[in-house]
C-alpha cells in the first residue's frame, strides 16, 4: 500500500502541527475553526487544541451517490449568533474551514461561498488536495495527483 494514501495518526498529528505553524506565521485573525464532518472533524479538533481556537462541527457534503450515502441537511450554522452568545469577538470573525481532503473541491468551495456571503473572512484547509480540484485550500499538507486512489485515514480503519 502507498503510505501517502494510508496516513497514520502520527502523520495526521505532524500534518496539523506543520499547518498550525503556517497559520501562526500568517498571523491570521481566526475566531473559530469549522470542522466538516466526518473527515474534517478530527484535524479540526487537533488544530483547535494546537491553536487554542474553539471548534464548531458542521455537516455538509456537495456529493451524493455510491460510496457517500450522506444524509446531510447542508444547512450551515450561523456562526455569528454562536459568537454573540459566547461574547467572543464582535463583528464578523475570520473562520478556518477544515476538511480531510479537497478531492473535487466542491464541498470547500460551497462552504467558503456561503460563509463569505454571510460576511465572514474565510480561510480553508485540507490535509490533502488533489490536483484539478476547483478550490485550492489556503493551507494544504500534501498535494497529490488527481488519479491518486482512495485515502484511508486512521479514523476510517
Amino acid at each position: 500500500m502507498d503510505p501517502l494514501l494510508t496516513p497514520q495518526w502520527t502523520d495526521v498529528k505532524n500534518a496539523c502541527l506543520e499547518l498550525a505553524r503556517q497559520i501562526v506565521d500568517e498571523n491570521l485573525e481566526i475566531s473559530y475553526i469549522v470542522g466538516v464532518t466526518r473527515g474534517g472533524l478530527t484535524p479540526a479538533v487537533v488544530l483547535s487544541h494546537m491553536l487554542d481556537i474553539p471548534t464548531i462541527p458542521i455537516s455538509y457534503s456537495s456529493r451524493t451517490g455510491k460510496g457517500d450515502n450522506k444524509f446531510y441537511s447542508n444547512e450551515l450554522p450561523d456562526i455569528q449568533s454562536t459568537i454573540e452568545k459566547a461574547r467572543i469577538i464582535p463583528g464578523k470573525p475570520g473562520i478556518l474551514i477544515v476538511d480531510d481532503i479537497s478531492d473535487s473541491g466542491e464541498t470547500l468551495a460551497d462552504i467558503n461561498r456561503i460563509y463569505t456571503d454571510r460576511g465572514h473572512k474565510v480561510y480553508t484547509l485540507a490535509l490533502y488536495h488533489k490536483d484539478g480540484s476547483i478550490l485550492t485550500p489556503d493551507f494544504v499538507w500534501q498535494h497529490i495527483p488527481k488519479e491518486s486512489g482512495w485515502i484511508t485515514f486512521p479514523w476510517e480503519s
